[in-house]
């Protein structure tokens, strides 16, 4: 059985641009719920537009992905502890005791168990574990994904979710985008690789941006990365054509929502133009080839 959640798009900050942007990323290869856009009607009353967003369970990673055994690992969600500065955040999330009891099946203990073997070689910078306990081909991917969009909100604190794949015995980071959905690229091509973590300052600080930045360090990782960087922006006119359908294909729904169509329009054409000028300016790094990171 399929479950979902239903959420009143821009009440929620889930708007047809969030809706957009995951689609681009499940388009891409990355683990991403499905979301859809309905019109919602209660009594012959409009309330708008609302998304339905698939829940990541055992049905949907075995029929979209192929996982037949996981475990799905989060740091716990609790807003009440986290720094009023960065709410997703916490100084404990390197710490393998800061789980959501979301997912404690029978082989909860041996993915907790690995988890906590990843932590340590973050921790110790012990690149070589890392790599064993990574799909590093899908994290370059990953990351290369989310330097186009230029959005650390979404992979840092307790928005990252990981998926351990009993049978690889790798975790795969879940995708979903988070606002705002794309953010320009300002730095020059020589402080390129630390763009992606000064792209929020509330953000900036999250511990897990740890294993993003000793993975770029590792010239191997950072060459599988390029490498999908520039898949995507290849792939860029694809990108448009894709969020240009989905707008088209959605019309009566968003004609029946409460944010005017104008509106909508200007959210659409401001991301695409964002994306434009970061595949130029990352073509430019591309070609400079040289790498600095703090």
């Amino acid at each position: 059985m399929i479950s979902s959640n239903l959420r009143h798009s821009y009440t929620w900050c889930i708007t047809p641009e969030h809706i957009t942007k995951s689609a681009l990323g499940k388009d891409f290869g990355l683990i991403s719920p499905l979301t859809s856009l309905k019109k919602i009607t209660i009594n012959n009353k409009n309330y708008g537009f609302f998304t339905i967003e698939e829940f990541v369970t055992k049905e949907f990673l075995e029929l979209e992905y192929g996982i037949s055994g996981h475990t799905l690992i989060k740091t716990t969600d609790d807003w009440n502890r986290k720094h009023s500065f960065n709410p997703h955040g916490s100084d404990l999330d390197l710490n393998f005791h800061n789980v959501e009891p979301n997912d404690k099946k029978d082989n909860f203990p041996y993915a907790l168990g690995k988890y906590k073997n990843l932590l340590d070689a973050i921790k110790s910078k012990d690149i070589s574990v890392i790599n064993k306990l990574l799909d590093i081909n899908y994290f370059s991917k990953f990351l290369a994904f989310y330097t186009v969009m230029n959005n650390i909100h979404s992979i840092s604190g307790d928005n990252l979710k990981l998926i351990y794949d009993h049978s690889s015995g790798k975790f795969y980071p879940v995708s979903r985008i988070e606002s705002p959905p794309v953010n320009f690229i300002y730095s020059d091509v020589n402080s390129f690789n630390n763009n992606l973590f000064d792209s929020s300052v509330e953000y900036s600080n999250s511990k897990i941006h740890q294993l993003y930045k000793l993975l770029i360090i590792d010239e191997s990782f950072r060459e599988k990365r390029d490498f999908y960087l520039n898949e995507l922006i290849k792939d860029l006119k694809n990108m448009i054509g894709s969020t240009n359908e989905f707008y088209k294909n959605h019309y009566n729904v968003l004609m029946n929502g409460n944010v005017p169509l104008h509106v909508i329009e200007f959210e659409k054409q401001d991301g695409l133009e964002i994306i434009k000028k970061n595949c130029a300016i990352i073509n430019r790094y591309l070609n400079h080839n040289k790498v600095y990171i703090s």
